[in-house]
C-alpha cells in the first residue's frame, strides 16, 4: 500500500524481487514528480504521453495549415495540371478546404483543453475547474475524461488530470487483455464473441478485486460460466489463467487435466465464489 504522506509504500513491494536495485520501499522509483506508477508497476514516465500527444497535435495542425493554403492559392493547387473536369476540382478544392479548417478548429481546442487541464491542476484552482471540466467532456462525448474530473471533484486532494491518464492507461491496458483472450480463443474456434457478452466488461469487473489471484480466478470463472465465446470457452478460460499466472509469478495448483475437470464443473452450473475459486486455482 502507498503513503502518499511520504510518497514510499509502507509495506514491501511485492515486485520488489524482480527489481532488486530499487528500494522496496520506492514509490514510482522516487520519482514522484515526473513518473507515475500505475497498478502498482513499475516507473511509468509523464513525459511519454506528452510528446505523442505534442507529435500528433502538431502533425494534424501542419496538416489543417497546409490544406488550407493549397486549397486558398491557385499557385499551389494540386488539381490544376490534372484531366478532371472543372466542376470535380472546384468540389475536391471545396472538400480539401473544410478539412483544413476541421483539422487546424480541433487543433486549437485541443490545445486550450491541455491548458485549461495544466491550469487546473493548480491547488486552489481545480475546486472550480474540475466541475467545469466535467461538464465540457460530458458534453463533447468524451465520458473517460468527464467521470475522470467528476470523481476529482469528490475526493479531496485529487487530480483530474491524473486519474484521466491513468484511466486512458488502465483502458489499453483492459483493451490489450481482452484481444489477448480472443487470439487464445481463435485457437480453438473463431474467436466470435457471443451477442450480449463483452470482455471488456469481464475484465473491468475482475479489476475491482485487490489481489492479483482474485482478479484471475474472476476472470476465468466469468468466461465459463457466461459461455463468452461460440465454443471453446473452456480451453480458451484455461489457457488464460496458465499465461496470467506466468505473467504475474504466481503458481498454480492445477495442471491442464484438473484445469479441465474444474472448467467443466463451471461449465454444467457448478457455482464458487471468487475467494473460493483463487483458493482452488492458486497456490497462496
Amino acid at each position: 500500500m502507498h503513503d502518499p504522506r511520504v510518497g514510499r509504500f509502507f509495506s514491501v513491494d511485492p515486485l520488489a524481487p524482480k527489481y532488486p536495485h530499487n528500494s522496496p520501499y520506492a514509490f514510482s522509483e522516487n520519482r514522484v514528480i515526473d513518473g507515475v506508477e500505475l497498478e502498482g508497476l513499475e516507473f511509468y514516465s509523464i513525459h511519454i504521453p506528452v510528446i505523442v500527444w505534442y507529435v500528433k497535435w502538431s502533425e494534424k495542425a501542419n496538416n489543417g495549415v497546409q490544406n488550407i493554403v493549397e486549397a486558398s492559392d491557385p499557385d499551389n493547387d494540386p488539381y490544376e495540371h490534372t484531366d478532371m473536369p472543372e466542376l470535380t476540382k472546384q468540389v475536391l478544392r471545396r472538400q480539401q478546404l473544410a478539412t483544413g479548417i476541421t483539422q487546424t478548429a480541433e487543433s486549437v481546442v485541443e490545445s486550450v483543453e491541455v491548458v485549461a487541464e495544466v491550469v487546473n491542476s493548480v491547488p486552489g484552482v481545480d475546486i472550480v475547474g474540475d466541475p467545469i471540466l466535467a461538464g465540457y467532456y460530458s458534453l463533447k462525448g468524451d465520458y473517460l475524461s468527464a467521470g475522470s474530473y467528476a470523481a476529482a471533484t469528490f475526493i479531496p486532494g485529487a487530480s483530474g488530470m491524473v486519474f484521466k491518464h491513468a484511466g486512458k492507461e488502465l483502458y489499453k491496458a483492459v483493451g490489450f487483455v481482452s484481444e489477448r483472450i480472443i487470439e487464445i480463443n481463435k485457437k480453438y474456434s473463431t474467436g466470435q464473441v457471443r451477442i450480449g457478452i463483452s470482455i471488456e466488461s469481464i475484465i473491468n469487473s475482475a479489476s475491482y478485486y485487490n489481489k492479483l489471484t482474485d482478479q484471475g480466478s474472476a476472470i476465468f470463472n466469468s468466461l465459463i460460466s457466461t459461455h463468452a465465446f461460440d465454443d471453446g470457452v473452456k480451453r480458451t478460460a484455461s489457457e488464460f489463467i496458465t499465461e496470467f499466472a506466468s505473467q504475474n509469478n504466481l503458481t498454480l495448483k492445477l495442471d491442464t487435466k484438473g484445469l479441465e475437470e474444474l472448467s467443466t464443473q463451471i461449465a454444467n452450473g457448478q457455482t464458487y465464489t471468487t475467494e473460493e475459486l483463487s483458493e482452488l486455482l492458486f497456490k497462496q
